[in-house]
């Protein structure tokens, strides 16, 4: 995932919107008309109002069964609004959901830079643990089973 610093322009912006496929798609698959509202009411809100990293954020959670969609939309916010901690910290937590554990732990490191005290720090410290400890047993998980198999 490239971190670029440049500005995103309104039509950049807006060509991020899901597209009527992966729209139908997400719909088809989570069979609820209050998600279909929402994501109908927050896209006509990013189209009045582009530059509002919370829509953004609204949106990846309204895909939240589609990590791919949720990842994407957390990356607009984030390119919106770089130093806000909860979306580099639910960036992160997409970009592992996805495999990208490298990814995350970076994304891990700035939320860590941007705490603004130490409770919060100590937070973060701790949500980036925890992502670790999971990583090590994702990878651990196959060779374990393997052993008790033997």
């Amino acid at each position: 995932m490239k971190m670029e610093n440049e500005q995103l322009t309104h039509t950049q912006l807006a060509s991020l919107l899901p597209t009527q496929e992966e729209l139908k798609r997400y719909l088809s698959k989570v069979k609820c008309d209050a998600v279909e509202i929402a994501i109908h009411r927050i896209t006509t809100d990013i189209v009045a109002a582009p530059t509002s990293h919370e829509l953004w954020c609204d949106l990846a959670f309204a895909f939240g069964r589609t990590p791919e969609l949720q990842c994407k939309y957390f990356y607009v916010a984030h390119r919106l609004c770089p130093d806000n901690m909860k979306i580099l910290e639910n960036l992160a937590s997409s970009c592992n959901l996805l495999g990208d554990y490298k990814q995350a732990m970076q994304l891990m490191e700035k939320v860590i830079v941007c705490a603004s005290s130490d409770e919060e720090r100590v937070d973060s410290i701790e949500s980036k643990n925890r992502m670790q400890f999971f990583e090590l047993s994702r990878r651990a998980t196959p060779n374990c089973e393997s052993w008790l198999h033997h």
